[in-house]
């Protein structure tokens, strides 16, 4: 039997992904604002990730469920592409909590629940290696979890990828594709590493598509 958990499902990339996976996996769980995909035969969780509070209760029903996974992918995220003076100290709070911290309690609760042969793949992407003007505290947040995922894949036997797409086919780079000159990468490319991954046919830490 094979088990994933996928974070931020309601739409763009997490949504493709338990979408695809929800055709050949035997369990697929996924944490979300909303359950847009409606299917009963799969967990769904419905979570804000970015209230503490009501993550801590969700964390801790995955826990309680027993399950063990196969295949955990970080995917959360949310964005504000503004000068910092003119952030809210509650966006701020926000990106932080969404982009970074949440992976990071999901994971000290969950690592126990993992099977040996486990794989962590973490969305990143290839723009976040360049310093982008007014991206302050987004990639802030986005540069944390790079070097928390390598660590990862330092101090633990199992396998951990960051995976680097460029400007995906979807909604989510609407706005912003006029800042960003990075190419473009389908959603069939970033399933089709996810596969391999989960196959071990891929076996790098940073991936960019």
């Amino acid at each position: 039997m094979k088990r994933i958990l996928i974070t931020w499902t309601s739409s763009w990339i997490g949504k493709a992904i338990a979408q695809y996976f929800l055709n050949t996996w035997n369990m697929v769980v996924w944490i979300s604002r909303t359950n847009v995909l409606q299917n009963d035969l799969y967990k769904h969780y419905t979570c804000d990730l970015s209230e503490i509070e009501k993550r801590n209760d969700v964390f801790q029903k995955i826990v309680d469920s027993k399950v063990v996974f196969d295949v955990v992918i970080c995917n959360a995220g949310v964005w504000a592409f503004w000068k910092f003076d003119s952030l809210s100290q509650k966006k701020n709070e926000e990106m932080m909590q969404v982009n970074l911290l949440s992976h990071i309690q999901l994971l000290h609760n969950i690592i126990w629940q993992i099977e040996e042969q486990w794989s962590l793949i973490f969305i990143w992407s290839v723009a976040w290696k360049k310093f982008m003007e007014n991206w302050a505290i987004y990639q802030a947040s986005k540069f944390g979890i790079r070097w928390f995922a390598w660590w990862l894949s330092k101090e633990l036997s199992q396998s951990v990828h960051l995976l680097n797409p460029k400007i995906v086919d979807t909604l989510f780079h609407k706005d912003i594709k006029k800042y960003l000159h990075h190419g473009e990468t389908k959603i069939t490319d970033i399933l089709t590493c996810i596969d391999n991954i989960t196959t071990k046919k891929e076996i790098r830490f940073e991936i960019d598509l």
